[in-house]
């Protein structure tokens, strides 16, 4: 083969190498395209607290079925089926028929789901700042990261705002939390103590080994607490005064009692307002009782 032949058959060589070249690299950037993240069009959620997340990330639109939880505790969610208790047997049947590509449930449940093939996000916090995490892990997973991000920017923001405040007080009341029945209380660790201590206050339990503590009738006498909180369920003021020597106690006496709903201390956005209505119960001479029940913020950042 001459010099001349040899010469074009290498231009050929290098002119199909350059095209399989090419086109390799044009499927991988398609291949790239088509692998973009998916995010879930049909959520069940089996938490009242993230069911009220979904609503605040605009995100309702995508919820198919709620827990009954959501429906008692989530008035966002009265329209939405219901697939039964959270805290009981799943039914497994209900669920599938919704055919969600996502489940927002306890970490419990979520190993349960998971072994029947379901996508799940595990719901598990503890205090205010596992609160921020979840709205946020929450937000990244469902593609509405822009929206978390500008919640839990405003949470922070009115956190801090409330601290700048209490760092005026001088004296501290010690608060006593009831939650549900006579001595269970909430103590280190829990979004509960947060809200107290945040709020300028110390809370009665917080020394407690266990995280929910019941507490004694006589400890909280002998403790006599400034401030009495009590979570509304079926509970009242009267009730609690009634009981046993409690007139006694410096906060009866006073008439620091205070009725919490519990929607106060529920894994939210709306625990700022928590935060700040025990500020304001805490330390009157520096924050008014707000008077709307948070609504205002629903609105704007769930619609």
């Amino acid at each position: 083969m001459s010099k001349k032949n040899i010469f074009i058959v290498t231009l050929i060589l290098l002119a199909l190498f350059w095209v399989i070249f090419k086109g390799s690299a044009a499927q991988k950037r398609l291949a790239g395209a088509g692998r973009e993240k998916v995010y879930p069009h049909r959520i069940i959620s089996l938490c009242s607290a993230a069911t009220e997340i979904l609503y605040y990330l605009k995100a309702d639109s995508l919820i198919v079925a709620v827990d009954d939880g959501s429906k008692l505790y989530t008035p966002f969610s009265v329209d939405k089926p219901a697939v039964g208790n959270a805290y009981a047997s799943l039914n497994i049947e209900l669920i599938t028929l919704y055919q969600p590509d996502l489940v927002l449930c306890s970490p419990s449940k979520a190993e349960i789901l998971k072994a029947r093939g379901f996508q799940t996000l595990a719901v598990k916090t503890c205090n205010v700042d596992e609160t921020l995490e979840l709205i946020d892990q929450i937000g990244e997973t469902i593609g509405r990261k822009e929206n978390a991000r500008k919640i839990t920017d405003w949470m922070r923001t009115e956190i801090v705002g409330i601290q700048e405040k209490v760092k005026q007080v001088s004296q501290k009341p010690l608060v006593y939390f009831e939650a549900h029945r006579e001595g269970l209380s909430r103590g280190r660790g829990t979004l509960t103590d947060d809200l107290i201590t945040l709020a300028g206050g110390i809370n009665l339990a917080h020394s407690e080994r266990a995280r929910f503590p019941v507490l004694s009738r006589e400890v909280i006498m002998e403790r006599d607490p400034d401030v009495i909180i009590v979570e509304s369920y079926d509970l009242d003021g009267k009730q609690i005064m009634d009981r046993p020597g409690w007139r006694q106690i410096k906060a009866i006496r006073n008439d620091r009692i205070y009725t919490s709903t519990v929607n106060f201390t529920n894994y939210t956005p709306r625990l700022v307002e928590g935060l700040r209505t025990f500020a304001s119960w805490l330390h009157p001479e520096l924050f008014r009782t707000p008077k709307s029940s948070g609504r205002e913020k629903e609105v704007s950042f769930a619609h």
